[in-house]
């Protein structure tokens, strides 16, 4: 049982009473799933991404806008769906980053681990990197 209401799906979920310690079941919105299949649409026509002539401050600079966009609406509920959400924005740049440098070509999670490094150097570069904490992991 649950609805959707602008880009959120309100079903049980399980809630934990902050001042009890105790679980129980409440009605909480969470990324739908008519919103996620929206936003790899819009991640699919990301131009920057399929360039491999502009480097990541560029590629950085032209989706952190649309990444805060996203992050600000849907985070406010039930963030953990999201966060799992924005591991697909990580495997895209994995992709780029493969197709970009050769001595990354040969496996996912060689361009997987180059990614984790940058974000261990480069916190903040990603908007889901630095407010939401979903940085790529080895």
């Amino acid at each position: 049982m649950s609805f959707d209401f602008p880009g959120y799906t309100f079903k049980p979920r399980l809630a934990r009473n902050s001042q009890r310690g105790v679980w129980f079941t409440n009605w909480l919105p969470a990324v739908s799933i008519g919103s996620m299949r929206s936003m790899n649409e819009k991640m699919g026509k990301w131009e920057v991404l399929k360039r491999t002539t502009n480097t990541l401050q560029e590629v950085a600079a032209e989706i952190n806008p649309v990444l805060t966009g996203w992050i600000n609406y849907y985070s406010k509920f039930y963030k953990a769906t999201l966060v799992n959400y924005m591991h697909i924005v990580n495997v895209k740049l994995a992709r780029r980053a493969r197709r970009k440098y050769k001595h990354l070509r040969a496996s996912e999670m060689k361009a997987i681990r180059w990614l984790h490094g940058i974000s261990v150097r480069q916190p903040t570069l990603f908007a889901h990197w630095a407010l939401l904490g979903s940085k790529p992991t080895i």
